[in-house]
């Protein structure tokens, strides 16, 4: 308190008033890779307003809470001088619906959950099942890949023992993999 703090906010108003004579404020905020994630909640994730000093813009912790969102799997926010924001994303790829005491959600290739989708959405996937499926899924649709015929027909995948895959085909066939 006292003449001290007032110095500190006279400094800093001071500090501001130099930054947005200087144009070194937020004046746009670019984006680019968003296909999913609304731009509105992207932009509430990124709590940037026009006009802050460009300065006070944290660009870790905004990378941060962009890749909370569900969809974006990873952030870079950058500052490009002299005001300009620039926001890129990588949002995940949905590759199956898993099935977990009941529930099913969308998880992409390293088995992470795409929270809060309709699962309807997303019926043309593949449902895994079982323990540790959505962490193995990735190496199952590499295998599958490599059998094209084989992949337009399986329509869900059941983990057995956390170490092999049963297959059950659109035709209602089991495969049991080694």
């Amino acid at each position: 308190g006292g003449p001290v703090s007032a110095a500190l906010r006279s400094a800093g108003s001071a500090f501001d008033s130099a930054m947005t004579d200087a144009g070194l404020t937020v004046q746009s905020v670019t984006l680019e890779g968003r296909a999913e994630t609304a731009q509105g909640e992207i932009a509430r994730m990124l709590g940037i307003k026009r006009g802050t000093p460009m300065l006070y813009v944290d660009v870790d912790e905004a990378r941060a809470r962009l890749e909370a969102l569900p969809w974006v799997k990873s952030a870079e926010v950058r500052r490009i001088w002299p005001d300009r924001i620039s926001v890129h994303i990588v949002e995940r790829t949905p590759v199956a619906l898993w099935q977990k005491e009941g529930d099913i959600v969308v998880v992409d290739i390293d088995g992470h959950p795409i929270a809060g989708e309709d699962v309807a959405r997303f019926a043309e996937l593949p449902l895994v099942v079982g323990r540790g499926a959505e962490s193995a899924v990735g190496s199952l649709l590499e295998l599958i890949a490599t059998q094209p015929d084989l992949k337009s027909r399986v329509k869900a995948a059941v983990r057995v023992g956390a170490r092999r895959w049963n297959l059950r085909l659109d035709n209602a066939v089991e495969v049991r993999l080694p």
